[in-house]
């Protein structure tokens, strides 16, 4: 009855010349009133057959009420809004996440580098490549960033049966979909260190040695 369906419940649409020896579906045994049939059409222009088949229908007999119209694209539509709703939420929220975390590592690196002015300082002074040093600050922002990505991955795993409900034909160990936000996240990383790395290696040893 729904895409998410997990109970097997199913809708069966029978054609009303059946073939002979095709078994008679089986017809609540009540008095009701009122009885109804679902009809399924398919044609290339809906809006022109519904209005066909309302006249046809009518002069077949004018006691039928149509009671309801459906195209099977509004239907799907309708069968996937809430998990596109969902989704979305998950892509905006991801997003600011990816901000966030992109902004808390700028600014951590950014106090390690004020930090260790004096270290930069003699590392400079005694001969290291500034190279070596921008280096140094870019793998300390990679090392915080595969922290998060091993704790991430770890809570992923354990949250595998909250996930699975919340995905479509992709799995929560999925190794593609795991290794392509591994790669983004270190991505973000590295450019969140792009200016942090530019400052440690533009600072002047010799006005550093004066100030300290």
């Amino acid at each position: 009855m729904s895409l998410d369906d997990e109970t097997g419940s199913y809708e069966w649409y029978y054609p009303l010349k059946r073939p002979a020896g095709l078994p008679q579906p089986a017809t609540p045994g009540t008095s009701a009133i009122v009885s109804y049939r679902t009809f399924v059409a398919r044609a290339a222009n809906p809006a022109e057959a519904t209005t066909r088949m309302r006249v046809a229908l009518r002069e077949i007999d004018s006691r039928v009420v149509v009671w309801r119209v459906d195209e099977v694209e509004r239907l799907f539509a309708d069968a996937v809004a809430r998990p596109r709703l969902v989704l979305l939420l998950m892509l905006v929220f991801s997003g600011l996440g990816l901000v966030l975390a992109a902004a808390g590592l700028y600014g951590v690196l950014s106090h390690t580098v004020v930090r260790r002015r004096r270290e930069i300082g003699i590392r400079l002074a005694l001969g290291a490549q500034r190279t070596s040093v921008g280096r140094l600050i870019l793998n300390n922002g990679l090392a915080l960033t595969s922290v998060g990505l091993a704790t991430g991955i770890t809570l992923a795993l354990v949250l595998m049966r909250v996930m699975r409900a919340l995905l479509y034909e992709v799995e929560p160990t999925d190794p593609l979909s795991v290794g392509g936000v591994s790669v983004l996240l270190i991505l973000v990383a590295a450019a969140a260190s792009w200016w942090p790395v530019r400052r440690a290696m533009a600072l002047d040893p010799l006005r550093l040695l004066k100030e300290e």
